[in-house]
């Protein structure tokens, strides 16, 4: 699965309605529409797995993408989640994100879920995101249609989370006394024991 998380101050999705041979006849209709917290364009790959979709919903909940929420620390950034803050999520789904550019600008949407399957496993996703922070808080917007996505971002912040990224993820290194983890270069070769 991949996630494209995006903070917004807020966000709609709206769904353009066809007639029966396929043309518009009414303008697009909101379906759902969210205040603060952030906008998550959902892609779900061929071959994902529960693992997958469970890994990548406590990512989003998660993700500390919010400024502090104590006095104290109001100002500083990266200190607080979704969930913390009781803000909202709207997930859409968008199988275009597993899609490739090829020779000739050709455009490859292999890597993608069949559209059946897709819609089962996105529709339990959808699900477990609503348990994992508040169902009331988690929108949805409409698998498969043809859809308007509307946002204004804050920041702007946006990060992808990728269901590859599992089993890269190693915890940081703990700095030593004095030290910022900036300081070292991660480029360096490790020094050797003389011993």
């Amino acid at each position: 699965m991949r996630v494209v998380v995006q903070r917004v101050k807020r966000a709609s999705v709206a769904v353009e309605h066809k007639d029966g041979d396929g043309t518009s006849s009414e303008p697009s209709s909101v379906v759902s529409e969210i205040g603060k917290g952030i906008l998550c364009l959902v892609g779900v790959k061929d071959g994902d797995e529960k693992g997958h979709a469970e890994w990548l919903c406590k990512q989003i909940v998660t993700a500390k993408l919010f400024e502090g929420m104590s006095e104290a620390n109001a100002d500083k950034r990266w200190r607080s989640n979704v969930k913390q803050n009781g803000f909202e999520i709207l997930l859409v789904s968008q199988f275009t994100l597993n899609g490739r550019v090829c020779s000739k600008g050709k455009v490859d949407f292999t890597g993608s879920m069949p559209p059946a399957e897709a819609r089962e496993f996105y529709s339990r996703f959808v699900d477990m995101v609503k348990s994992a922070h508040a169902p009331e808080l988690v929108k949805d917007g409409v698998f498969g249609a043809k859809m308007e996505v509307s946002l204004v971002n804050d920041g702007p912040v946006t990060v992808i989370v990728d269901s590859g990224e599992m089993k890269n993820e190693t915890p940081l290194p703990k700095p030593e006394a004095g030290e910022k983890i900036r300081d070292k270069d991660p480029t360096a070769a490790p020094a050797l024991d003389s011993k």
